[in-house]
């Protein structure tokens, strides 16, 4: 590892202390107004350090993007999921209304996608003019949202020229490869 590499894993551990001393304040109820804006700041520069980890010609080793993706690790496991309830629920509305029962189905399919991609729900209409809604109400705890599963969504949704340039930036290992068309 170049000593510049340790220098920026050293200020990305400095900036995921600050950002630990912030939750340990906020569960002690100690919270004061220059305390967020010091947040904010070192959860932004951590966040942007730990870029490095994932992008493919950023001139980090393979040594030093790993130390900032085990950072990265540690940011995720360290924020907390603060005033969530004991036991965890989902509830899943469909409704569904059409002339005939024909497109039910694709009714039924285009409603579970709309609920799968972890949104709140969605609404629509098939081809013959059959709607749908679909209401998500959840207490389910939010995962942290990494870069690594960002990008993983991102490929999931994407074409191909898209893939390529995910690919290009950021490197294969968090992309679930081409699809079949």
């Amino acid at each position: 590892m170049t000593p510049l590499e340790s220098t920026l894993i050293s200020i990305a551990r400095d900036y995921l202390e600050a950002v630990k001393r912030f939750y340990a304040k906020q569960t002690a109820g100690k919270v004061l107004e220059d305390d967020l804006e010091l947040f904010q700041e070192s959860h932004t520069t951590l966040t942007t350090l730990l870029q490095l980890g994932h992008m493919q010609a950023s001139g980090m080793s393979d040594e030093g993007a790993r130390a900032l993706l085990a950072i990265e690790e540690e940011a995720a496991a360290a924020i907390p999921l603060l005033d969530e309830p004991v036991g965890y629920k989902a509830t899943i509305t469909i409704q569904i209304q059409g002339k005939t029962p024909d497109e039910f189905g694709q009714a039924m399919s285009n409603a579970f996608d709309a609920a799968s991609f972890g949104g709140s729900g969605g609404n629509g209409m098939t081809a013959n003019g059959t709607s749908y809604t679909c209401t998500v109400e959840t207490n389910l705890p939010k995962e942290p949202m990494t870069l690594n599963k960002m990008l993983g969504m991102l490929d999931e949704h994407c074409g191909p020229e898209e893939r390529a340039e995910l690919r290009s930036i950021y490197g294969t290992e968090h992309l679930k490869g081409d699809k079949p068309a």
